[in-house]
């Protein structure tokens, strides 16, 4: 049966490569594109981390602005989620464990979005927490407020798009260098 295929499509068998070879320019568009969304993510979630990790009991009163959790609960959203963010800010940034971090992200877009949507629904006012105070003071939760959180989200989803093309359309002898990436 070989003995009657082309010899384009015998090489591409032969070699496991499953023939879709982009252009350089389109490779290189693709791991740019990657690039600026891993650094705009990774540096909001670190401008996110800094004022919460500064002023911890400000983020506090923020969290329980929410009522979505008890005393014990928002003391441990307000101690870990800072964390989380200001490790998978500088993870993007790095550019180490790419995919794992872009779930973080996209966990914590949705757990965003879901808290917002949920405040906005209830009619509570209460200050966002997401990037500490202003020069007004907290920011209130508000669509511009869930706008963002939607766009973290959909950020978040279109660089793991990014990052599974840039796997996916790598030439042969490139695939499997970056295995957790």
């Amino acid at each position: 049966m070989t003995d009657e295929l082309p010899n384009r499509t015998r090489e591409i068998l032969a070699s496991n490569d499953d023939g879709l070879d982009l252009p350089s320019g389109w490779r290189m568009a693709g791991r740019f594109l990657l690039l600026v969304f891993r650094l705009v993510l990774g540096a909001t979630l670190l401008a996110s981390a800094i004022p919460k990790l500064r002023y911890p009991f400000q983020f506090l009163d923020a969290v329980y602005g929410y009522r979505l959790v008890g005393p014990d609960g928002g003391l441990w959203v307000a101690v870990i989620l800072p964390m989380v963010e200001a490790v998978t800010g500088t993870c993007l940034i790095l550019g180490i464990v790419l995919v794992p971090s872009l779930i973080v992200v996209v966990f914590l877009a949705a757990v965003f979005v879901s808290a917002q949507l949920h405040v906005l629904r209830a009619g509570i006012s209460t200050a966002c927490g997401c990037f500490g105070e202003t020069a007004r003071g907290p920011a209130l939760v508000d669509r511009q407020t869930l706008l963002r959180a939607w766009g973290l989200l959909l950020g978040a989803f279109i660089a793991i798009l990014l990052q599974r093309l840039n796997m996916r359309f790598r030439r042969p002898n490139q695939r499997g260098r970056e295995s957790f990436q």
